[in-house]
């Protein structure tokens, strides 16, 4: 798993408050909750955890303590038009891209996706009109 990825990876077990910590240490708004085998288990956004603050959790209480909620995921193979729709159709602005067995292989942002490259007009003078 590269290092950018491993930095959002936290077990079931990791405490509330150490989760907190982590996401505001990697400030992309969102965790993932993996397994032993690297399989995504669920996400975490900071609207999560501040539902759970509001809620009165405990901070030690682990991630495992949060409503079960099955991760919005993407296949390896999938373009990225069809990501884009993916997140459009959940209302989400990062989707985790897993392999067939349910490991998460990458972290796709809708910044990533629709970040253009804006190009102007070129100026021509009378030199390079001539």
């Amino acid at each position: 798993m590269n290092p950018r990825l491993a930095s959002l990876c936290l077990s079931p077990e990791t405490p509330w408050a150490e989760a907190l910590a982590r996401l505001n240490q990697t400030g992309r708004g969102i965790l993932l909750v993996v397994d032993a085998e690297g399989r995504l288990l669920r996400t975490v956004t900071d609207g999560d955890l501040r539902r759970a603050v509001l809620a009165g959790v405990d901070a030690q209480a682990p991630l495992s303590t949060l409503p079960a909620q099955a991760p919005v995921v993407a296949d390896e193979a999938a373009s990225a038009e069809a990501l884009l729709r993916l997140m459009d159709a959940h209302g989400i602005d990062h989707l985790p891209v897993c392999d067939a067995a349910g490991r998460v292989r990458d972290l796709v942002t809708r910044r990533e996706l629709s970040q253009r490259i804006w190009l102007s007009s070129p100026h021509l003078g009378e030199e390079e009109t001539a």
